[in-house]
């Protein structure tokens, strides 16, 4: 059964487990943050994780839905070594890339860093889409929306509640919610919470 119930191209802006995440106590996996970790951000220095959701996405929903499937990205494959490691993302992940390793249609604002989707970037060198049989997506959420170091570079966290108008911010929504339907309801996203096993993996809330 697919998760995608509407005609809309889904959106999602998450990790994948391995993902190594800035924090105040240096670098920790995505899947062992927990709520009240203080996480490194661009703009506004360490701030709280509110909360860390993740949901597996099993073989059926990947055939249905092709364009879920996650994308990598080999170490140093965005220039000036970055990322430090390989690392698997959702296709709308917004990396912040230097200018020169990006596309043309890259959103600016005349930042030295070029903000690219992870889908964007398919087809350079040590980028590729995987046809994977599963995959886990972890999203983090603060405050609000935040600019995070995960493998040594700039990715965007996206925060659901936010009004916005960026056009990429829209996208992320979109996605972010048709992979976390509970975030509908402002019960959902006071309650989404990550369930811990003794393997350390995460499922759905």
């Amino acid at each position: 059964m697919s998760i995608v119930s509407d005609d809309v191209a889904p959106h999602l802006t998450c990790f994948t487990p391995g993902a190594m995440v800035q924090s105040d106590r240096g670098p920790i996996s995505a899947e062992r943050l927990r709520p009240g970790d203080r996480i490194l951000t661009r703009d506004d220095g360490f701030q709280v994780l509110k909360w860390i959701g993740a949901r597996q996405l099993p073989n059926p929903v990947l055939r249905a839905n092709p364009d879920l499937h996650p994308i990598l990205i080999r170490q140093d494959a965005l220039g000036q070594g970055l990322p430090l490691y390989d690392m698997k993302v959702s296709p709308a992940q917004v990396f912040l890339i230097p200018r020169e390793e990006a596309p043309e249609e890259g959103e600016s604002a005349g930042d030295p860093l070029v903000a690219v989707p992870a889908r964007d970037l398919v087809g350079r060198d040590g980028v590729q889409e995987l046809c994977t049989l599963t995959v886990v997506y972890i999203h983090l959420m603060f405050e609000m929306d935040a600019t995070i170091l995960v493998n040594g570079i700039w990715t965007d966290c996206h925060q659901p509640s936010r009004v916005t108008r960026r056009k990429r911010s829209d996208d992320q929504h979109r996605e972010l919610l048709r992979i976390f339907p509970t975030l509908h309801r402002r019960a959902g996203r006071a309650g989404f919470v990550a369930l811990r096993s003794k393997e350390g993996q995460l499922r759905g809330a």
